[in-house]
């Protein structure tokens, strides 16, 4: 039996369609979906269309992420005043998009659990790791040692860290496909992992996929999504085109930025002091 397993599109429904395709070439059975579904890319809805198509045609297990979680809990508890601009534009931007039904199915979703399929034996899939949506199980850290020593099967599949892995010890895996919207890995194909379960034993390959990036960045300015998130759209872009992660550093810069000048984080001035020092 071949499983697909797909982790952080953050709504590059471009991506993931490719993603699809190629997945449907290879024969899979089943499709497991790790989370990060929305955020920092245009048309979270497009994206969404795209995974009730898969669960209506596949045998399909499915948790929340952290991206989802932001979303649903804002709606609960409004603390941060999401609005346009660089800082919070990329998450009022998706939560304008959202319906209170995604947000509702997304609240009730796990961020772990044991899951199966017909003929296939139990296995383990999270967002971050075992605990938290936002850990990072990454090759030989602490948190994958902890995760191998705790985990109830022979197979964990997580995602969260954007970067793809196959990691073994005896005879239990631990696979990250990486991220099929915003791979940051240094290079800038889309990525999933396909699982194979045959007689009795599993087997793991890392799917890397090409598909139209110039696409998903025209769509940026056509559906509103380059104006409503400012510089931190300009950092998805870059991030996009390279395979090298531009968002992160522009917390820490900005933060550093905001200190050292005094000004208010969320004013676009140091906004525009980032994207000069990050070549946005």
């Amino acid at each position: 039996m071949k499983i697909a397993a797909f982790g952080d599109i953050h709504s590059n429904h471009i991506a993931f369609k490719a993603c699809i395709d190629c997945m449907e070439k290879r024969s899979v059975d089943a499709v497991v979906l790790l989370g990060d579904y929305i955020t920092d890319c245009a048309c979270p809805q497009k994206t969404l269309d795209l995974i009730r198509g898969i669960m209506n045609r596949y045998p399909c297990r499915i948790i929340r992420g952290n991206r989802e979680e932001y979303i649903f809990s804002q709606r609960k508890n409004p603390d941060v005043n999401w609005k346009k601009g660089s800082r919070f534009g990329s998450l009022f931007y998706t939560y304008n998009e959202m319906k209170n039904e995604d947000m509702d199915y997304f609240e009730a979703l796990p961020i772990y659990r044991v899951a199966s399929f017909d003929g296939v034996e139990e296995f383990e899939m999270c967002h971050g790791s075992i605990t938290q949506s936002r850990g990072m199980v990454l090759p030989w850290n602490k948190e994958m040692k902890e995760t191998f020593k705790s985990m109830k099967t022979r197979l964990m599949l997580c995602a969260h860290s954007h970067r793809a892995f196959i990691c073994r010890e005896g005879d239990k895996l631990i696979v990250n496909g990486g991220s099929v919207g915003l791979p940051t890995d240094r290079q800038n194909k889309a990525e999933f992992a396909i699982l194979d379960y045959t007689d009795g034993k599993w087997s793991a390959e890392l799917v890397k996929v090409e598909y139209d990036i110039d696409a998903v960045i025209a769509e940026f300015k056509e559906c509103g999504f380059l104006d409503t998130a400012g510089v931190w759209a300009r950092a998805v872009v870059k991030t996009l085109r390279t395979g090298k992660c531009y968002t992160i550093p522009c917390i820490g810069v900005a933060d550093s930025i905001s200190s050292s000048k005094g000004m208010d984080i969320n004013s676009e001035a140091v906004w525009e002091d980032v994207a000069l020092k990050l070549g946005l």
